[in-house]
């Protein structure tokens, strides 16, 4: 437990009633639990070039900087080369908007990724970590959020404040305070499999069957959230994530990335067709039944996927899934923005080729 000492026997039946008592508000407020990735506004690329040029348009400054470290990590693998000129620029452009807002910026990524990022695109960083070969080498590259997960653990291990940042994401203004919170996400997620299950992002029972078949022994709070929450689950969106509590992000980040990589879970695509979300099961909603069963509170800039996609509020434009990142207008209002405010790296993702 790495130190942590389990408050299961504390919080069942509470955190039972509570979730209780989350499910009925949000059927109330929007006749589900579940929330609708897809008609999402951000996922539906709603933003648009007018919205998110617009909203970066002037550049927020900060005269002061946050003490704790800005993340940002790259494992090359499951990045298809097609896709490598438009994912560069919007991870360039996540970097260059934050970069003023913190103490410094720090690089986890693989050979590859130094390459593309530092040698050729020219990204400066206070620190370059290419950790990411080893430990995720040979791994299926739908285990995505594997070189995520080794970030989170690698800079928990610094023993400092720190903040990991999706290459999607625009953090424009960063709340102040942040840096003294023990552990922050983007946001919750609430999902269940028996309203709409198309808009399942967190299939848990192919992973537990898979887990019975092959004697995995799943974390403890593993199997307790399952009992305890049964339908109503929820996850916790790690667009943004980390906060000063290194031991408990040392402890969630190690297990989960144990469970992909040093348990027959490393095979699980051999046998098993990737669905959509099976990266998120071990990255956030294995984060949100660890907090639970440790009586960790997570401290969330959002409190629901649909107050993130506010647009007329939010300070941060995460462009979630697949299509919001391909969306052509959303393609070039970052390529835009890159050349009106960072003419120096703009246009050159486009040259990356053959590497």
């Amino acid at each position: 437990m790495n130190g942590y000492k389990a408050k299961a026997s504390r919080t069942v039946g509470m955190d039972r009633q509570r979730r209780l008592i989350e499910a009925q508000e949000r059927h109330a407020q929007y006749d589900r639990y579940n929330q609708d990735y897809d008609k999402a506004p951000l996922c539906a690329g709603a933003v648009g070039w007018s919205g998110l040029y617009q909203r970066a348009n002037p550049i927020m400054t900060s005269t002061t900087r946050l003490d704790m470290t800005a993340v940002w990590s790259l494992w090359t693998t499951p990045l298809p080369e097609s896709k490598w000129a438009e994912t560069l620029k919007m991870l360039a452009l996540s970097v260059e908007v934050a970069r003023p807002q913190f103490r410094d910026c720090v690089l986890v990524t693989d050979r590859r990724g130094r390459h593309l990022l530092v040698d050729q695109l020219g990204l400066e960083f206070d620190a370059i970590l290419v950790d990411l070969d080893g430990e995720l080498a040979d791994l299926s590259p739908h285990w995505w959020a594997a070189g995520k997960l080794a970030a989170y653990r690698i800079m928990a291990e610094r023993g400092r404040p720190f903040i990991h940042i999706d290459n999607d994401l625009f953090w424009w203004t960063v709340p102040p305070g942040i840096e003294s919170k023990a552990v922050i996400a983007q946001n919750f997620e609430y999902t269940d499999q028996h309203s709409a299950p198309e808009n399942n992002a967190y299939d848990l029972d192919r992973f537990t069957t898979f887990a019975s078949r092959h004697c995995i022994d799943l974390p403890p709070a593993w199997r307790w959230a399952e009992q305890e929450f049964g339908m109503h689950r929820r996850a916790v969106n790690c667009g943004v994530f980390g906060g000063n509590d290194s031991a408990f992000i040392k402890n969630y980040a190690t297990q989960a990335l144990s469970l992909i990589t040093r348990t027959p879970f490393r095979s699980f695509y051999d046998e098993a067709a990737p669905r959509r979300g099976d990266a998120c099961v071990f990255e956030q909603w294995f984060l949100d039944a660890l907090a639970c069963f440790h009586g960790i509170d997570v401290f969330v800039v959002y409190d629901s996927l649909e107050a993130a996609h506010d647009v007329t509020v939010t300070d941060m434009t995460h462009l979630l899934g697949p299509n919001s990142k391909t969306a052509p207008e959303n393609v070039r209002a970052v390529d835009a923005i890159l050349a009106r405010d960072y003419p120096a790296i703009w246009g050159r993702p486009c040259r990356l080729k053959g590497k």
